[in-house]
């Protein structure tokens, strides 16, 4: 199925609406990709700060995986049911907060249940972000 919104032009140029879509996905996948970054660069401090063991940092980077990786066929999925659009839109706005509360809270456990979460609507957002191209070929 083509949607009209990654469908180029008669003559095969792109209109500017879908550099539009083009760009808002390509940065949504740049926040994630310096989300899982940031948070790299960051776990000694964030150890110092909340008193967090060895273990309980890798929790941090290991709540984030499993979000991503366990629950892989998840955004898919929704975004067949429910349309990309919303799941991106729905993935982004649920990713913002999640970074938003990763960013306040001020204990380890909230920490990992906020990457969680994160992981989670990363990998909605990435699934609808390569299907909006992929599919529309």
């Amino acid at each position: 199925m083509i949607s009209p919104l990654t469908t180029p032009t008669s003559d095969g140029r792109w209109t500017p609406r879908l550099w539009g879509t083009l760009l808002v996905l390509c940065a949504a996948m740049f926040l994630d990709a310096l989300d899982v970054s940031m948070v790299g660069v960051a776990l000694p401090s964030i150890g110092a700060d909340l008193g967090l063991s060895t273990s309980a940092l890798q929790w941090i980077v290991s709540g984030y995986i499993l979000g991503y990786g366990g629950l892989l066929l998840l955004g898919r999925r929704a975004a067949d049911l429910l349309g990309r659009r919303q799941v991106f839109l729905v993935a982004l706005g649920v990713f913002a907060l999640a970074s938003l509360l990763g960013g306040l809270v001020d204990s380890g456990p909230l920490l990992i249940a906020s990457r969680f979460i994160c992981s989670t609507c990363a990998e909605s957002i990435e699934k609808c972000t390569f299907h909006t191209f992929l599919d529309s070929e």
